[in-house]
């Protein structure tokens, strides 16, 4: 990632052109040639042929099907494009390392133009996971890209942050996003299952339930809830991240994703824990609520 930043303070605007150009053609079109980046740009073939080489000596475009089909973006370059967007709105000012990776992201460390401290996630769609992200999704993408899962599935995460953090529902504050990257505050906890010993595990199980409840009642569900996805922080205060995959509680398969997401959270407390946690009861206490929000 520090290649990739040190190459946004090198880009001339012509360079971003041509990311720009692919990147436009690649909403209906996988390869795109020279000629007709040179048609768009109204710039010689030489030309562009030149700051291709640039970029592909940089690795931020590649050639699939060789140089004289054409080239497509690959994530370098789209990383190296949200970066640029993200420095020039005074966004991000720094990269720092890499604090975290899952199965769909990595999230590095950044700081914006004002000094502050942020969290900086990179949405990494690959073929492993664009199964899950086709079942799981409201929207399914129609080309088969990677990058343009990529981007919605940021989309979709910074939307729910923006109806959570207007609830007040813990979780991390969403501050921008652009492309496949969102930024938001950055929070210091672990997960649950990094800490041996919780002093009052009732009362963060509970503070978990509640936070499911208020999401709910603000229109999210998260969908994907496991221990994994709640940190504690100094305080005992708990912070829910990772919602790329909510719905809203209108969805066919609202209920289903609530219970399951209950009973992840509720086999975490009673197997490591060994909480006794009336099941049934929780259940009929979000599910009423999740029919009571349908009737609105």
């Amino acid at each position: 990632m520090r290649e990739i930043a040190s190459f946004v303070a090198e880009m001339t605007d012509d360079h971003v052109m041509i990311l720009r150009t692919i990147e436009d053609f690649m909403r209906s079109k996988y390869i795109v040639s020279i000629e007709q980046i040179a048609r768009k740009t109204n710039k010689s073939r030489e030309y562009i042929s030149k700051l291709i080489d640039e970029l592909h000596s940089k690795h931020l475009i590649w050639a699939p099907k060789g140089r004289e089909k054409g080239f497509t973006l690959n994530f370098n370059g789209l990383d190296t494009l949200a970066l640029i967007a993200l420095s020039r709105r005074g966004i991000l000012s720094f990269i720092g390392s890499k604090i975290g990776i899952g199965k769909e992201a990595e999230i590095y460390v950044g700081m914006t133009s004002e000094k502050n401290v942020v969290a900086v996630k990179f949405y990494r769609i690959g073929s492993p996971s664009m199964k899950k992200y086709v079942r799981f999704r409201d929207e399914v993408i129609t080309h088969p890209s990677y990058l343009e899962a990529s981007k919605r599935t940021a989309a979709k995460e910074i939307e729910a942050l923006k109806i959570l953090s207007l609830n007040n529902v813990p979780s991390p504050l969403p501050i921008s996003r652009n492309r496949h990257v969102i930024v938001t505050s950055l929070i210091e906890g672990d997960p649950l299952p990094k800490i041996k010993k919780l002093e009052r595990p009732m009362r963060i199980f509970e503070s978990i339930i509640n936070s499911i409840e208020m999401a709910l009642e603000a229109g999210v569900i998260h969908c994907d809830l496991s221990a994994y996805n709640v940190l504690l922080k100094n305080n005992d205060e708990i912070v829910i991240i990772d919602w790329p995959q909510w719905v809203r509680p209108t969805h066919r398969m609202a209920e289903r994703y609530l219970v399951r997401d209950l009973s992840n959270i509720i086999d975490f407390f009673v197997k490591r824990h060994h909480l006794i946690i009336n099941r049934d009861k929780y259940f009929e206490v979000l599910t009423n609520k999740l029919r009571e929000y349908r009737k609105r």
